[in-house]
């Protein structure tokens, strides 16, 4: 019975414990509208708010302002919470003796002594939670700081540099955009940095795979080549198929090479045809990179990646997918095509030399007789393999043409060159 009794009291306090929270969490309009008003309770429960994500996004840095505004009007609760953040060194840089502040604020123990010798030490650090926030002040242009976001960036690059939340914050920003003004003042230093940020933010996982293609595009627009390879990389071996396909059109010095301007020390068909086969093997349906590849196949100056065989394999597959009324892919399948029949047709001319003369080719041989007539139907079997070749040939001739009369420039010059060379 004794321990039944212990049971519901215990069960009574509980439900007590859940009644008095229910009863004292605010409404969040109301808390939001209360902490605006500097309501001291709000204040610290907008903080929790923050800190757990019950009912906003979760957010530390504000977590801690809020917490900061109600233990201004000495709240005892927020108080204790900031004193247990700063002992630990969440959300804000592990500090003793602004711990000691709080916990003496808290309390009520030797308030004094405790905040004076506090003071002291947090007005030697200017490595606090409050930085971050002045770096947005200026990245953003807001509370009374004009928008300068070279003076924020410096200021939150600063804060990283040993913050993993001033971290987050600079990866964050640099996603939305809202660093896109100030890269400029980045050193080459700052910029070896940036990348290990990255690359750590990687490991995370989720969303922010995606932040390697976007640190990569950004890098190389202000031509940080080397840093942008590096991001495009990562973010592909995390599996976003886009960042090899950027990759590839860095390197590749076809046809996109005067939308990227890359320079020609980085410049690289072999590196361009790998990164875009990489992307087809996260995304076979990534219709560019094909497309990119088989101009590689088609166009290297580079003979190890040339490859007409393979290139017309990948514009036969576009043009029968929906590109028939493309004049690129339609000049594309249609030189790919004659480049593989010439190429068939060339075999087929020096295997004939041999044998041309079959009574030749087999004197000295036991089976003469033999040899002769196989060598005679072999022949035979060249020059009507050779005529339909020749048909194909033009075949593809006319899809040139097609292209030419839609306005294709390279067609146009193709036809107007070798024109009477298939008539």
């Amino acid at each position: 019975m004794a321990v039944f009794n212990k049971l519901n009291a215990a069960k009574v306090m509980f439900l007590a414990t859940l009644t008095t929270w229910a009863v004292t969490d605010m409404p969040l309009e109301e808390c939001r509208e209360k902490a605006a008003a500097g309501d001291a309770e709000a204040q610290y429960q907008l903080g929790q708010r923050y800190e757990e994500g019950r009912g906003l996004s979760r957010n530390g840095i504000r977590a801690v302002i809020q917490y900061k505004k109600a233990a201004e009007q000495k709240h005892r609760k927020a108080c204790k919470r900031l004193s247990e953040l700063y002992s630990r060194g969440e959300f804000v840089k592990k500090d003793s003796a602004i711990a000691a502040k709080y916990r003496a604020l808290a309390s009520g123990d030797n308030a004094e002594i405790a905040i004076a010798k506090a003071s002291e030490e947090e007005s030697k650090s200017t490595d606090t939670v409050d930085d971050i926030e002045v770096a947005l002040d200026w990245i953003l242009g807001r509370n009374g700081k004009r928008k300068d976001p070279k003076i924020g960036i410096r200021m939150l690059c600063d804060a990283a540099k040993d913050r993993p939340i001033a971290k987050g914050v600079f990866i964050k920003r640099w996603m939305k955009g809202d660093l896109d003004d100030a890269l400029e003042v980045l050193t080459d230093e700052e910029w070896t940095l940036i990348e290990s940020w990255f690359e750590e933010a990687f490991r995370l996982g989720g969303s922010w795979k995606k932040c390697g293609l976007i640190l990569g595009n950004k890098a190389f627009r202000n031509k940080h080549y080397t840093a942008a390879i590096s991001f495009y990389q990562a973010a592909g071996r995390a599996g976003v198929p886009k960042a090899w396909y950027f990759l590839g059109c860095l390197y590749w010095t076809g046809s996109n090479k005067e939308k990227w301007g890359t320079p020609d020390h980085v410049k690289s068909d072999r590196n361009a045809m790998d990164a875009f086969i990489q992307t087809l093997k996260i995304n076979p349906r990534h219709v560019d990179a094909k497309w990119n590849l088989g101009l590689i196949y088609l166009f290297s100056d580079d003979k190890q990646c040339r490859n007409y065989k393979k290139a017309h394999d990948i514009f036969s597959e576009l043009y029968r997918n929906g590109g028939a009324n493309n004049k690129w892919i339609l000049y594309d399948y249609g030189l790919s095509g004659m480049l593989v029949t010439d190429e068939a047709l060339s075999n087929i001319r020096k295997e004939y030399e041999r044998i041309k003369d079959p009574h030749s080719y087999a004197r000295g041989r036991i089976d003469y007789g033999v040899v002769v007539k196989r060598t005679q139907r072999t022949k035979s079997e060249l020059e009507a393999k050779y005529k339909s070749l020749l048909k194909e040939e033009k075949r593809y001739l006319q899809y040139i043409k097609q292209a030419a009369d839609m306005g294709c420039e390279s067609a146009q010059k193709f036809v107007e060159k070798f024109q009477s060379s298939y008539d």
